[in-house]
């Protein structure tokens, strides 16, 4: 039996997208969203603002400029504003926290987590306890040209 980390099957969209897949699945629980990919800072803050209002509850920011800060109740929505950017000892802490107070956390990463977990720089189990719910960002530019129709 191998006990190599497996890539959790992400919702593909575009940032528009993601907050009516969020809705869909997280009807009446509080589960944990990673969304991967570039946003601009006014759609995360669309993304939270909506999460927020649904939820009833605030948002607490757990990067600031002076490393990784936890908050003392988990009567909130925690954000983690890039998880690629956690320390080996950040993530330890932030593990062990969100273990102890099973708080929703809404995580943002610029890139995939799941390389990371490969490559043996992120926590294996810290990825899946953030990958409850995960959409994947596709860059516009990205996605293909629509053909024109046939005449």
């Amino acid at each position: 039996m191998s006990t190599a980390p497996r890539e959790a099957q992400p919702v593909i969209g575009s940032a528009l997208g993601v907050l009516d897949d969020w809705r869909q699945c997280a009807q009446g629980c509080r589960a944990n969203l990673l969304i991967v990919g570039e946003l601009a800072a006014r759609e995360r803050e669309d993304i939270l603002e909506t999460i927020q209002a649904r939820c009833g509850l605030d948002g607490f920011h757990t990067q600031g400029p002076h490393g990784l800060l936890l908050p003392a109740h988990s009567d909130l929505i925690v954000v983690l504003d890039d998880a690629c950017r956690l320390s080996e000892d950040e993530q330890r802490r932030f593990f062990w926290w969100v273990r102890q107070h099973h708080a929703q956390v809404t995580s943002f990463a610029s890139t995939s987590l799941y390389d990371l977990v490969r490559a043996g720089r992120f926590m294996e189990a810290l990825y899946y306890h953030l990958n409850t719910i995960c959409v994947v960002l596709t860059p516009s530019a990205s996605l293909p040209n629509p053909r024109p129709a046939d005449r």
